[in-house]
């Protein structure tokens, strides 16, 4: 076997990319795709970078264009002028990294592989060069792959909450090993969150809707505001998936299902009670069947709310690597990106940028490549006294809505408990509420 192969502070030179460029090449080549792959940052643009790690912008409020004025033919038309409100936000954009190391127990044990590699492939008579090579490219790859993996998952829940959360607060769950206690608010106003809570999950799964509050109701009157503000445009549709089919599981849609689905069932009861009853059992029989159908149950939502132009199911989840004390291991729990029992309402398009702050080094001593675009940066040392090989990435990048005014969040329930389950299998087993 060629000795080289046995000096783990030349691996990088003996994989041809001993210097900056050479890893830039490569990254881009075999991972720069990584960079999209679950990335869901819908509704939000890159901004351009920046060096500071602070960020302002303002919200002009969207105005009215009022009619021409009339006058006879010789009158001078007035002069007019517009109040221009704009709303100033600032904060702070923050930093994420992932760090990756290699001691001499992990080099030892590669070095075992690599030796059986060799003795296999010269038992058929391969070179052993290209065996340990291809060994040392597929264990390179898998390892820092990694690295854009873990930043698309948290910029993907960034984004996730600032849409059904409104803010990114930093806790001991979502980001363990890290800052926590810390908040990066999406300024929506406090007036844009309605608490309806039309239903209630229990411990053990049963959703218990309260019929004495109409969703369908409280939904159209408040499409019917946006229609009257003349400023917002097409209206769009952000919800959990299984959220959405809990939701759609209140009587109320029930019967609205009911009557979409049979034609000519009012004229063909004898009384509203009866027919009201009857569209209940249909929307029942059909949430029984394709309640769990996104194209089924999204059409039904968008013919009861025809101004909804577009909706949005997500169902993107992220990983924690959290320290297990007693097992000494890393427990990698999952977490929604988009919170449950929530539903946002914002307009067509796009909401907000996403602000960045450019990597910047005094010296080029690492080996190192550039990521997602040249806003982020991946580099690689090695320390000879500790023979400990490191891995390091950072991207500093904060989404911030450009529009908080115009997106409006809705509580549609809660949890008794937060245990920990699906509110897709939940859905079967209902309740009702009514007083």
């Amino acid at each position: 076997m060629d000795a080289r192969f046995h000096g783990f502070d030349d691996i990088m030179k003996s994989l041809g990319l001993g210097n900056s460029k050479a890893l830039e090449v490569w990254y881009n080549k075999y991972l720069q795709g990584r960079e999209k792959m679950g990335l869901n940052i819908d509704g939000f643009t890159w901004d351009r970078g920046q060096i500071d790690f602070k960020y302002e912008f303002g919200e002009v409020a969207d105005t009215v264009t009022a009619m021409a004025t009339y006058l006879d033919l010789n009158s001078p038309a007035l002069p007019r002028g517009k109040n221009i409100e704009i709303s100033k936000f600032s904060g702070y954009i923050p930093r994420q990294k992932r760090f990756e190391t290699k001691g001499e127990n992990d080099f030892r044990r590669e070095l075992i592989a690599i030796d059986e590699i060799s003795r296999g492939a010269m038992l058929v008579g391969d070179s052993p060069y290209a065996s340990v090579g291809d060994y040392l490219s597929k264990n390179l790859l898998t390892s820092v792959a990694e690295f854009p993996d873990s930043h698309t998952q948290s910029l993907t829940y960034q984004v996730g909450q600032m849409k059904s959360a409104g803010v990114l607060t930093l806790t001991d769950e979502n980001n363990p090993g890290g800052i926590v206690g810390v908040e990066f608010k999406a300024h929506i106003p406090e007036k844009n969150v309605q608490d309806k809570e039309y239903y209630t999950i229990a411990a053990d799964g049963t959703v218990t809707y309260d019929e004495t509050k109409n969703p369908i109701e409280d939904m159209r009157k408040f499409l019917k505001t946006l229609l009257y503000d003349g400023t917002y445009g097409a209206v769009h549709v952000e919800i959990d998936e299984d959220t959405f089919y809990t939701y759609m599981g209140h009587p109320a849609f029930k019967k609205a299902i009911g009557y979409l689905a049979v034609n000519g069932l009012y004229t063909a009861t004898a009384s509203k009670a009866d027919a009201d009853a009857r569209a209940l059992e249909a929307g029942a029989n059909i949430l029984l069947t394709d309640g769990d159908n996104a194209d089924a149950m999204i059409g039904y939502f968008k013919r009861i709310f025809k101004r909804v132009a577009s909706v949005t199911l997500h169902n993107n989840v992220v990983g924690v690597a959290k320290f297990n004390k007693e097992t000494k291991r890393f427990d990698y729990p999952l977490l929604k990106a988009f919170n449950e029992n929530v539903m946002l309402v914002r307009p067509v398009g796009n909401i907000g940028t996403i602000k960045n702050v450019v990597p910047v080094r005094p010296d080029g001593s690492a080996i190192s490549a550039r990521i997602f675009g040249g806003r982020g940066i991946i580099e690689y040392r090695y320390n000879a006294e500790t023979r400990v090989q490191s891995w390091e990435s950072e991207l500093t990048v904060l989404a911030v809505p450009n529009r908080p005014s115009k997106m409006y969040r809705f509580v549609l329930g809660k949890k008794d408990d937060t245990t920990g389950f699906s509110a897709r299998s939940a859905a079967k087993r209902t309740t009702t509420k009514s007083e």
